[in-house]
Parts: C-alpha cells; structure tokens; sequence
C-alpha cells in the first residue's frame, strides 16, 4: 500500500468511533483477501471482459476509491447484540 492510500485511510479512520471502524477494517481486509485470492479470481474477472485482470495500477486505483468510500459512509444507528443474546455454541 503506497503512502498516499495510507494517508486517506488514515485520514477517514480518524472521524469514526472504535467499533465502526472495526467493523469497516474487517471488511476492507475481507475484501482485500478476496481481491489477492488467486488464479481463479482472474479468469473470473477476465471472463467479463471489461478489464485486463493483470493490470495491476488500474486495479489498486479502483479498489482504493471503492475502499475508501466504504470507510466515508456515514456513520449508521447499528448496533452490536451483546455476546450474552448470542446462543451457546454459535460461536465455535
């Protein structure tokens, strides 16, 4: 990740409370993974035909403005369920 990109990031991260923050970073880093998830991912995104899946710039460019504007929604009313209303063994 380039400084700039880090700068944004960094730049929204600041404006949002601890647990929307956490949250957004979850699925930044989801996303992130599903982007680098391989060979597979490629020919999926070759098969459209609207990009060239080995251009590299163009790639890291779009998915930081999608990221950063997933980190610069508003702030929604969601909130957390307790870990108590979470059922016993739901969470193995």
């Amino acid at each position: 990740m380039d400084s700039c990109t880090q700068e944004r990031i960094l730049d929204v991260a600041a404006a949002l409370f601890t647990d929307v923050l956490c949250w957004r970073l979850h699925f930044l880093v989801g996303k992130l993974a599903y982007c680098m998830s391989g060979a597979d991912m490629m020919r999926l995104i070759a098969a459209c035909g609207i990009s060239n899946p080995l251009d590299i710039d163009t790639m890291t460019q779009r998915l930081t403005v999608f990221l950063t504007a997933g980190l610069r929604a508003p702030r929604t009313s969601i909130r957390n369920k307790s870990l108590s209303a979470i059922p016993s063994g739901a969470m193995r």
